[in-house]
């Protein structure tokens, strides 16, 4: 039998991670106003920058922070939301 050793991450890879830039493609986002859209959110410093129906990748990267890109097609992204147990 094989164990794998879980680790947590370290507090420079917290801040490395919230300092990121990250772009959401494709997921069908609940609004605050209970609106929905299929499009791309856009992620800066840990908020959020852009909601659109298409956002173009190149006209993001800005700032010289890397950008994750996270395809989300066919999953449900309720923006705003900051308590994930609902």
């Amino acid at each position: 039998m094989r164990y794998v050793a879980l680790t947590h991450p370290t507090f420079k890879d917290i801040l490395k991670r919230f300092f990121m830039s990250i772009l959401i493609r494709q997921s069908t986002i609940i609004l605050p106003d209970r609106q929905t859209l299929i499009g791309d959110v856009y992620i800066q410093h840990g908020k959020i920058a852009a909601i659109a129906p298409s956002l173009d990748r190149t006209e993001l990267s800005g700032d010289d922070q890397p950008l994750e890109i996270i395809e989300a097609q066919g999953l449900t992204l309720l923006a705003g939301v900051s308590k994930h147990r609902v």
